[in-house]
């Protein structure tokens, strides 16, 4: 999620600053309480409009933030969700994972979600399962068997026939 802008007036101590009393970025940066990123950003962001210090006479805080950050030419295009009850009936089966379906979904979608903004909105939307089970037993005492569901090809070194093993996963 995007952070939020700093104000105009700290943005006009950033500049006031940095060109009038020629103050090192770090300087900036303990003087106003704001990251080294952040004081670096504005400065290549003033600096690519043209902007310096003193400002013109008469540019007010909107003016300003008008300046370094132009409204997009043409019309905003809003990112396009995924159907979320439709990628949760894909992860049903066999094989398929959420990192295969976001894959297909930014083939769909050149300009769409990363990987982790993909899978934070569908544990949003479809709400998230805790899969921990706690057992409490003494070592040796239990062991506990399950079935994996898929097989696996082996192969008889004398003859080549595939055989398919059923896979199945024991802990104690």
């Amino acid at each position: 999620m995007p952070r939020e802008q700093i104000s105009m007036r700290k943005m006009r101590d950033i500049l006031r600053l940095h060109h009038e009393l020629q103050c090192s970025n770090r300087s900036i940066v303990r003087s106003l309480r704001i990251s080294d990123h952040t004081v670096g950003k504005y400065l290549r962001r003033a600096k690519e409009v043209g902007l310096s210090w003193p400002l013109p006479d008469g540019v007010s805080d909107a003016d300003l933030e008008a300046r370094l950050f132009p409204a997009p030419d043409g019309p905003v295009v809003r990112q396009r969700d995924p159907d979320w009850e439709e990628i949760k009936r894909q992860l049903a089966r066999n094989g398929v994972t959420l990192r295969l379906l976001h894959e297909e979904y930014r083939e769909a979608n050149p300009g769409g979600y990363s990987y982790s903004r993909f899978c934070h909105l569908y544990r949003q939307c479809i709400g998230r399962k805790d899969v921990v089970m706690r057992f409490e037993h003494k070592a040796g005492e239990k062991v506990f068997v399950d079935y994996a569901g898929q097989t696996m090809p082996y192969y008889c070194k004398h003859t080549g026939h595939e055989f398919k093993a059923q896979v199945i996963v024991g802990a104690g």
